[in-house]
């Protein structure tokens, strides 16, 4: 369900993009990105899943980003072109295994080369190329 959607939701839709509700094949989602065609504050429909990698800005993007949102929110298409959505659970980006980091191919999250101790995996297979990792949940 998409963050405008149901009645329920109509009037914090409308507090996040103030202005009024603008609807488009039946779900409608909250715009505030100052990219994106419909900014402004409308609502817009729009459904999907997440795409990754992604870009936007110039950047390439590996998991969701809170760039101008208060929020994490991901492209739905390669090339941000303005269609987005908020970000739940399930859009996070995920570990990749295996992964390669220097010389060794890592099969679980690691703490090698984390001065704090705190588990990490890639986003990629090739750690040492893309240099894209995120923390792991442990």
């Amino acid at each position: 369900m998409g963050l405008c959607q149901g009645l329920l939701l109509l009037g914090f839709c409308r507090l996040l993009c103030e202005a009024g509700l603008h609807h488009e094949g039946g779900r409608q989602l909250c715009s505030v990105l100052p990219s994106s065609p419909r900014a402004g504050g409308r609502c817009f429909s729009l459904g999907g899943k997440c795409v990754f990698p992604f870009y936007y800005n110039r950047g390439v993007f590996y998991d969701c980003v809170e760039f101008k949102a208060k929020h994490k929110w991901c492209s739905l298409t390669e090339t941000f072109k303005g269609h987005w959505k908020y970000c739940s659970e399930e859009d996070m980006a995920k570990c990749v295994f295996p992964f390669w980091f220097q010389l060794m191919i890592y099969w679980e999250c690691t703490e090698d080369s984390e001065a704090s101790g705190r588990h990490w995996c890639s986003l990629t297979q090739n750690y040492n190329r893309d240099k894209v990792w995120k923390y792991c949940d442990q």
